[in-house]
């Protein structure tokens, strides 16, 4: 047991109580199972900020939650490699980040889920996972706020193919990616399957540029990583990274990219799980049951998937975007002869 996680579980505690809440309660207000509640307020597992934010909301702690989450930080980075634990005190102090991902998406820009996911695919148990989950989370807090890292990645094009935890949390994790691309500090460029790389990097590279001018290298390997500030070293490994760069897309190209992989985690074959996403069936449709659905999970990433509902959870999607969607429900409105009397059916 995490004795800072023991300690902010009791805080978690006090503040129910003061609230004359049940753990249940506390849950559906949150919402999470009652299960992480109890497993909070026993220092079983450790908070993520998310987490605290919400609880700090229902409890109205004026944010102490939060705020106490850097004591089970500074816990969780115990949890770190030897050989880690350097790289990680140097990020936390960097300027810019620049990195090259040709497997995974960057822990800067997972997902808990995602993270989550990956951790348990790797093969840790479960209250491993947690804590490597709370670890690298944590790690993202310099993304944000006044000072924020300036953060550029080249992702190779597999990576959004990948599928890490399932077709739900791979959708949600692309469309997070695009989110934090439309940061100011964030710059995502993703280096396509037909464009052939101008040079050979088959591991993460990281470069990392710090207050004082000075450069760090870091690369890893399964077992364990190299960090270093030698200027030739650096300056060789930079001087690929910017060729890998060179066969990247530009930023607007990379977004269509992950959108149009977003489009495909929904259509990659015939068996899609509907359960992924939340189907609602139209109204009118050739009888009461309706056959036609289509979802609003994807629309901020410009996705209208539509399918034939009573095929069930095995139905075919066909991601239309959202403009085409829009520019049907508009033929139907304005009468247009290839949809005749399909007006009565378009709600206003």
């Amino acid at each position: 047991m995490s004795n800072a996680a023991a300690v902010w579980g009791r805080e978690l505690l006090r503040w129910r109580g003061a609230r004359g809440m049940t753990q249940t309660q506390l849950a559906a207000a949150v919402p999470c199972n009652q299960s992480v509640i109890s497993e909070l307020e026993r220092g079983l597992t450790f908070p993520t900020d998310r987490i605290a934010i919400r609880l700090d909301a229902v409890l109205a702690t004026g944010g102490i939650l939060e705020r106490n989450l850097e004591y089970v930080t500074r816990e969780v980075n115990n949890f770190y490699p030897n050989w880690f634990q350097r790289y990680v005190e140097l990020e936390a102090k960097a300027l810019t980040l620049q990195a090259w991902h040709a497997f995974e998406v960057p822990g800067m820009l997972q997902t808990e889920e995602y993270a989550r996911g990956q951790f348990t695919l790797w093969g840790h148990p479960p209250k491993r996972v947690e804590e490597m989950t709370a670890a690298r989370l944590s790690r993202q807090r310099i993304m944000f706020g006044e000072g924020a890292l300036r953060f550029s990645v080249l992702l190779d094009e597999s990576v959004l193919r990948r599928q890490v935890g399932g077709a739900r949390v791979m959708v949600n994790q692309l469309r997070h990616m695009l989110e934090m691309s439309r940061r100011p500090n964030v710059i995502v460029q993703v280096v396509p399957l037909g464009r052939p790389l101008l040079t050979t990097l088959n591991a993460t590279v990281i470069l990392l540029g710090m207050p004082d001018g000075r450069s760090w290298f870091y690369t890893e390997s399964l077992a364990q990583g190299q960090i270093t500030n030698d200027r030739t070293q650096v300056a060789g490994f930079a001087a690929r990274y910017d060729r890998v760069r060179a066969s990247a897309l530009p930023v607007q190209e990379s977004r269509d990219v992950i959108r149009r992989a977003i489009g495909e985690v929904v259509n990659v074959n015939p068996t899609f799980d509907l359960s992924e996403i939340n189907i609602f069936k139209s109204s009118y449709s050739g009888g009461d049951a309706g056959c036609v659905g289509t979802s609003r999970d994807l629309l901020s990433v410009g996705i209208a998937p539509v399918v034939d509902t009573t095929l069930g959870d095995r139905s075919p999607v066909l991601p239309f975007s959202t403009a085409a969607f829009a520019s049907f429900v508009a033929a139907v409105k304005a009468g247009d002869p290839a949809f005749a009397f399909g007006e009565q059916y378009v709600t206003p």
